[in-house]
């Protein structure tokens, strides 16, 4: 009997092209939107960091407050900072690392190209929890003022430079002219904040880029440390190297830690969301849209349905079937959907270059992303079309088939259900031009602060 229904449904869409194509094309926009959007969303903001036990891995901060009013949080600190928390913090494992460098010229083997390299301090990768996937991470002798020049390669540059030769451990390769000997491989998985080929360790001080706000320091609580115990035992080793430190404004200064993954998403949650909301009101105008054209679509089949209420078809049935005919209009939608998505998703992450690496760069459209999408088809498919199925088959059977059928759906008390969705077209409209100008003025500030 769906089969049946299914075929019928396809027929009357078939019958109706340019209603039809009209339909699909509006529910693939929005519907695609969603799921471009979401794509970015679930990567950015609920999938977990692709390291081992992420909910143990933070980054240090420092507040500025005046009045107990905070007013400012960074994660860049000095040289000084990073000694007395390495010296004295007994919770935590900690590394330093930098920002990406400048990009740099590498000579591997007989290849010569542009790289991106970081610096980082020995057991950095040990804390976010990955090992190379050949040879090993540097040493606290190579991490040293004076110590050997070593590099660790990340596996695009392995593959890309040196052929993924496995013998490359102990090979030399020239980055900015000098010789630097490969001691490790990262897996492909690895990924971090920011796209780095590779990877020299940071050799952090007191002077020189020490002398200022250069560092990050990423920490691993240790399994039977309490969050606020790590958080107290941090501030206090952080806070001893602020001696020097005096604000004539009254301001006050306290380290302390922040989950890394709410730390590193913090500057996109909030256009994310909002841009969120935003294609999820596109998608309610189309729904709207849509139930209003499927309403006046039913005008014209009215006595159709009036006959075959006349010869005792049940009212259930026919509602069955135009709900049918909605879900086979739905499903169209999302097809199209899935494809406006991925061509939107590209063009999210091209432009993206600026933002969080892990949600960006591994924004795809997954399980989890599909699902979501064929959640959209099926209740689109009711939103738009479970009104428009009750409203047709209440009907004076009767008149309709007398009058032919317009007066019956349109005229009179029956017209309400066109009045309140274009009420509701109207008032999403409005939400949503107020949600875009939010939006803007958002992008508009995080890029004067930037």
């Amino acid at each position: 009997m769906l089969a049946d229904d299914l075929r019928f449904g396809w027929r009357q869409l078939v019958k109706s092209p340019g209603f039809s194509l009209t339909a699909i094309l509006t529910l693939g926009i929005a519907i695609g939107a969603n799921t471009a959007v979401f794509s970015l969303v679930d990567a950015a903001l609920l999938k977990d960091l692709p390291y081992p036990r992420p909910d143990r891995l933070a980054l240090v901060t420092l507040s500025v407050s005046r009045n107990g009013v905070k007013l400012g949080e960074n994660t860049s600190h000095n040289g000084a900072v990073w000694e007395s928390i390495r010296d004295h913090a007994r919770t935590i494992d900690a590394a330093v690392l930098s920002g990406l460098s400048a990009r740099a010229s590498l000579v591997a083997g007989d290849r010569a190209l542009t790289v991106a390299p970081q610096r980082v301090s020995a057991g950095y990768f040990q804390v976010l929890g990955v090992a190379p996937r050949v040879g090993r991470e540097f040493t606290r002798e190579e991490d040293q003022a004076g110590g050997p020049a070593v590099a660790i390669l990340g596996d695009r540059l392995w593959r890309t430079a040196l052929a993924a030769d496995p013998e490359v451990i102990g090979r030399t390769i020239l980055l900015k002219g000098e010789p630097h000997t490969v001691v490790g491989i990262m897996p492909a998985s690895f990924r971090t904040d920011v796209d780095a080929d590779l990877w020299t360790p940071v050799r952090p001080s007191r002077t020189g880029e020490g002398s200022g706000e250069n560092y990050g320091i990423v920490v691993r609580l240790h399994d039977d440390v309490s969050w606020a115990e790590a958080d107290a035992d941090v501030a206090a080793a952080g806070d001893a190297a602020l001696t020097a430190r005096t604000s004539a404004s009254g301001a006050s200064f306290r380290h302390g830690i922040s989950s890394m993954q709410a730390t590193l998403a913090g500057d996109v949650r909030l256009p994310l969301l909002m841009l969120w909301g935003a294609v999820a009101l596109v998608l309610l105008v189309a729904c709207v849209n849509l139930a209003g054209l499927l309403l006046a679509r039913a005008a014209g089949r009215t006595r159709e349905i009036a006959t075959r209420l006349a010869i005792g078809g049940a009212r259930r049935v026919i509602v069955r079937q135009l709900l049918v005919e909605s879900g086979v209009l739905a499903a169209c939608g999302g097809v199209v959907g899935l494809a406006c998505g991925a061509i939107a998703l590209a063009a999210l992450k091209a432009s993206a270059t600026d933002l969080l690496f892990t949600s960006w760069g591994e924004a795809a459209l997954d399980g989890r992303v599909l699902a979501l999408t064929l959640a959209l088809t099926v209740l689109t498919a009711l939103c738009f079309g479970l009104v428009p199925a009750l409203q047709a088959t209440r009907l004076d059977v009767q008149a309709a088939l007398a009058e032919g059928g317009t007066r019956s759906v349109a005229g009179g008390a029956r017209g309400w259900p066109r009045r309140v969705l274009v009420v509701a077209e109207v008032a999403l409209g409005v939400v949503l031009l107020v949600g875009a100008g939010l939006l803007i003025r958002t992008f508009v500030t995080l890029e004067t602060q930037s």
